[in-house]
């Protein structure tokens, strides 16, 4: 009886590491450049979607174009609110200027308002284009440029449906 059940565990043994033994000859390791991830980093941080695909000159792009947009968020936001001060207060006078009437100043601090709003919504669109350009961009990662690309046109003879032949021009395109 013992005999018998070392048997089966002795079996049992063999059967499950010849299992967890095998391996597989097929499975590819290269690591792929994934088009999500890049999507995610830039999302995360933008310019970082573009430091995964390589693509470290475009950072300084990608930030400059967040510095400008932001100083002129900036720069509308503190002007609306003198001209927003000005015009809740009844005043005239806005950072040494003088107007004549109340309206003048209403104009513009509307004008500084939109153009506040303006710059919130190009650094929005320029948020979004980083995204976007950091995910075209792995997406084209592994695209072949090479240089041996042609074109070639030979005669050739077409078969027709009576086993007769047709001339003709074969296109071939090579890359």
């Amino acid at each position: 009886m013992k005999t018998r059940i070392s048997i089966v565990f002795i079996c049992l043994f063999i059967s499950i590491s010849s299992a967890l033994a095998q391996t597989t000859t097929n499975v590819d390791f290269t690591k792929k450049h994934s088009p999500t991830r890049a999507t995610i980093y830039s999302a995360v941080l933008p310019g970082l979607g573009q430091a995964y695909n390589k693509n470290y000159w475009k950072i300084p792009v990608i930030y400059a174009g967040f510095g400008g947009l932001g100083y002129g968020i900036y720069f509308y936001q503190s002007y609306y609110n003198d001209f927003r001060n000005a015009y809740l207060n009844e005043e005239l006078t806005v950072g040494g200027n003088t107007y004549t009437t109340l309206e003048q100043v209403r104009v513009d601090r509307d004008w500084y308002r939109r153009n506040r709003d303006l710059c919130i919504i190009g650094a929005s669109a320029w948020y979004l284009l980083n995204i976007l350009e950091a995910y075209v961009y792995a997406n084209l990662f592994d695209f072949d440029v090479s240089d041996d690309l042609s074109f070639r046109i030979s005669p050739s003879l077409i078969p027709t449906a009576n086993t007769r032949f047709t001339p003709g021009l074969n296109l071939s395109f090579s890359f």
